[in-house]
Parts: C-alpha cells; structure tokens; sequence
C-alpha cells in the first residue's frame, strides 16, 4: 500500500511538471528509476515543509522591514535613499524634543522658595585673588624654634600627667625597660642641674639669711644670762635650736602628696634641702616602698625645677624693664 501511495503522489508530480523525469522511449521504467522518483518525491516535500514553517514565522512578526535594491547605478534610487535619511532624521530631532517634556515634572515648594532666596540674596561673599593670598602666605614668619618648644610642651604635659598619677597613689609605668632607662638618665641630669641652679640661686640669700642670724643670736647671747640652768637636758637644748633654726629659715615650696581617701601630708622645702633626703624621710615616716620613694624624688625634682624656671623667669622680666 505505500509503495502504491508512492507511486501515485510521484506520478502526480510528475504530471504537474514540479519533478522532472526523463521517460525512455519504449515507456517502460526500471525498479532504479522508481527508486529515483521515490526520493525526490521525499526531497519534494521537506522543502515544501520547510517553506510552510518559515512563512508561519514570519506570519508572527509583528512588522516587517522595508527592504531597498542595491541598484548603485540609478540617481533615482539615491535620492529616494537621500529623502528617506532626511525622513529618519526628522523623526529622531522631534523624538528628542519630545522625551524632555514627557519627563517634565512640578517643581516642588523647598525649590521654589530656594530660588525666591536666591533671588534675595543680601550679601556677597568676599572673593580672594590668587595674588594676594601667596603674599599672605609669603608674610607668615616661621620660627625655627617652633618643634623644640612643641616638644618641651609635649614633655611637660607628659610629666604633668604622672605626676597626678602619683598623687593619686594608683601610678603604675607601662613604659618600655629603654625608656625607662632614658627617662632616669634624663631625670638625673636635670635633677643635677636643677640642684646647681639652686644653689647659685639660694646662695645669695642664704648668706643674708646667715648674716640676720648671726647678728640675732649676738643680740640674744648678749642679752641672755651666761648662769643658766646645768640641769637642762643636751638634747632639749639642741631640738630647740635647730626647731629655731627650721623656723627661721624660708620656706621656698610647698608639695601635698595624697596617701589616700581624705588623707594628705604636706612636705615643705626650704633652703639648701635636697630632695632625697626628703622623699627619704617623708617615705620612713609614711612606711613608702622604694618605687613610691624614687617617683617622690622625681616629683620633687620636677617642683622644684619649676620654681627654679619661674625664678629666672622673673629675673629675666626684671632685667628687660631695668633695660
């Protein structure tokens, strides 16, 4: 039955002159010839498929393009292309007129009262000429010694710092072993030389200090009677000298320290001490370790280098205005 149904859909074709087929003379065909047909009627109708599946495609497009002859000889087809390029860029310029206005949109009321002020605006800011700012700029003195005295201020609020942590008795160093070093180097010299000024400082008045005591005591021994009492103790005789002595001297500082809550003691400095002797004997008296007793030391060091640095100071200042 299909080879029937072959036969007729390839005689059919071949009478509708879509198969071209080259019959012999004596009409009779061989079973190679149907074979032949056979396969072109096949190749018939897979192009015929294909070409019902490609117009079913372009049956869903939803346009369809405007297609041009590539004829380059004719001055015609130019100036259809000519008109067509003027067309299209007609188009373009009023499509982008368009777009600005389609997003056009309301201006709100902070942009208008914005604008208002602008508008109203009562000041005008002050304009700088590149000129005049580099002489500004060339006019600012720069001090060569600007970094040494940021660096002794720095030091200065350092030390001011543990100095109120020492007072505060909750001080602990967390310093390296080398700064330590360096810092206990550097207190020792200043310590030396804050000693030495001292002294030449002091030595002036020490001696006047030494010459009313000398002409007090004349006066007193003088006036006093030699017959005293022999059975007055050695010792009360001489802590009451040197309490005299302590008295008549002149206190040059005064340092608190804080040993607790609500509990301070007060050390004074007078002429000619130093301060290990004292951060020595406050520390026997207040039983102080060794690390409490050096930073009392230090602390003294420290006060008593300021006063010194306020003295010369003042000395300074009163030598201008002799000046």
């Amino acid at each position: 039955q299909f080879r029937e149904k072959v036969l007729e859909e390839t005689a059919n074709l071949i009478d509708n002159q879509l198969i071209k087929v080259n019959i012999p003379e004596n009409g009779q065909i061989t079973h190679a010839d149907l074979l032949v047909l056979q396969k072109k009627a096949v190749e018939y109708h897979k192009e015929q498929k294909k070409q019902e599946i490609l117009q079913q495609q372009l049956d869903k497009c939803p346009f369809k393009p405007q297609l041009m002859s590539n004829s380059n000889g004719s001055c015609q087809n130019i100036d259809e292309r000519k008109s067509q390029s003027k067309k299209s860029e007609k188009y373009l310029q009023l499509y982008s007129l368009a777009k600005p206005t389609t997003q056009k949109r309301d201006r709100t009321t902070e942009e208008i009262e914005y604008e208002r002020q602008q508008e109203e605006c009562t000041f005008q800011p002050g304009l700088i000429n590149k000129g005049s700012q580099q002489q500004k700029q060339e006019s600012h003195f720069v001090n060569k010694d600007v970094d040494k005295t940021v660096q002794r201020m720095r030091q200065a609020r350092q030390r001011r710092e543990e100095v109120q942590g020492m007072l505060e008795r909750g001080y602990k160093s967390n310093k390296p072993v080398q700064q330590q070093q360096q810092s206990n180097q550097q207190t020792k010299v200043s310590r030396s030389q804050s000693q030495n000024q001292l002294k030449q400082t002091t030595q002036s008045s020490r001696q006047k200090s030494l010459q009313s005591q000398e002409s007090q005591q004349m006066n007193t021994y003088q006036s006093q009677n030699f017959h005293m009492d022999e059975s007055q103790p050695k010792d009360e005789q001489s802590v009451g000298r040197s309490g005299s002595q302590q008295d008549e001297r002149i206190p040059l500082l005064f340092v608190d320290v804080n040993l607790g809550p609500n509990k301070t003691e007060r050390i004074v400095v007078y002429e000619g001490d130093q301060s290990c002797d004292l951060a020595a004997r406050f520390a026997q008296e207040h039983n102080l370790d060794e690390f409490m007793q050096e930073k009392l030391k230090e602390l003294l060091d420290y006060q008593i280098s300021g006063l010194l640095t306020k003295i010369d100071e003042e000395e300074g200042a009163l030598s201008d205005n002799d000046q």
